[in-house]
């Protein structure tokens, strides 16, 4: 490659993220996001923002509780919206874009016709060929099933126990003295830091004390954590699978009772094996699939 060549290249790489930078794409994710989508919709619409949602990371996903009509649509509010199909939503490993109204898309991108793609367009392209290989026609028709599933009356009726649990299991949580993020929960989880009531306890430590007496969670960085990720001063707790087997309110006081006999002594083998036990014995009247 010769000098000159060099020069057209680094002027074009010049000209494409001055590009780049002039198209705003803002991404969020919140912890109570159904309280503020009007707010940011108008805000980014008024900067000339795109204003992409992604719901599958807010505290794990929020679509089913709102395909459940249990909290605010963000399709009203944003220009795309992105979720995944499995974790919360029961359906197969994958995930979903969805869009409002289109719009031509902001980077201007142009079709061979010299016309500006919209941005459905753009979206569609980008994941296949763009991205995916061969569409696998079983997961396609797993997400129809799932999609229909969360159709149904049962389905609202799942969701809103799901919430139910959760504000039960934070609220017990907080008597016991563990601060949850946000005060409370109103979805399906909850973000807890650890450092009030375990000012020494990180989250790596937590998981792994709570995984081994058969309560399901994961490490998570909280707001000004000063530990790394792979530390961690915070939890990650949520009912949606517990709830699938059936578990309503009065088991919730009982998990948080257990939550806090492990923490308070987390490298306790004995401690650890005795609420393990209790844990199966317990499950054993609760089928995997009560909803």
């Amino acid at each position: 490659m010769n000098r000159e060549s060099k020069k057209k290249i680094s002027r074009k790489k010049r000209k494409e993220l001055k590009h780049f930078r002039r198209e705003r794409v803002l991404g969020i994710v919140l912890t109570i996001p159904h309280l503020f989508f009007a707010f940011w919709g108008g805000m980014f619409a008024f900067q000339h923002f795109t204003f992409l949602f992604q719901t599958t990371h807010v505290a794990t996903t929020e679509c089913p509780l709102i395909a459940a009509g249990l909290l605010e649509n963000p399709v009203k509010y944003a220009d795309i919206v992105t979720s995944t199909t499995h974790k919360t939503l029961r359906g197969p490993r994958g995930g979903v874009i969805m869009m409002g109204k289109d719009f031509p898309n902001p980077k201007g991108i142009k079709t061979p016709k010299g016309e500006i793609k919209m941005m459905s367009a753009c979206l569609d392209s980008s994941v296949f060929p763009g991205t995916q290989g061969g569409p696998l026609e079983h997961v396609i028709a797993a997400k129809a099933v799932a999609f229909g599933e969360a159709l149904t009356p049962e389905y609202k009726e799942y969701q809103t126990q799901v919430k139910k649990n959760a504000a039960v299991l934070a609220d017990e949580l907080m008597k016991r003295g563990f601060k949850i993020i946000s005060g409370g929960t109103d979805n399906h989880s909850m973000l807890v830091d650890l450092r009030p009531k375990y000012p020494d306890l990180t989250g790596k430590v937590a998981e792994k004390a709570l995984v081994a007496a058969d309560i399901t969670c994961n490490k998570n960085m909280v707001p000004f954590d000063t530990r790394s990720a792979f530390q961690t001063s915070g939890i990650r707790l949520g009912t949606p699978a517990i709830t699938t087997r059936g578990a309503k309110e009065d088991l919730m006081v009982k998990i948080a009772e257990f939550i806090e006999e492990v923490l308070n002594d987390p490298e306790n083998p004995s401690v650890i094996a005795s609420v393990r036990s209790r844990v199966n014995t317990i499950m054993a009247d609760y089928p995997l699939f009560a909803y």
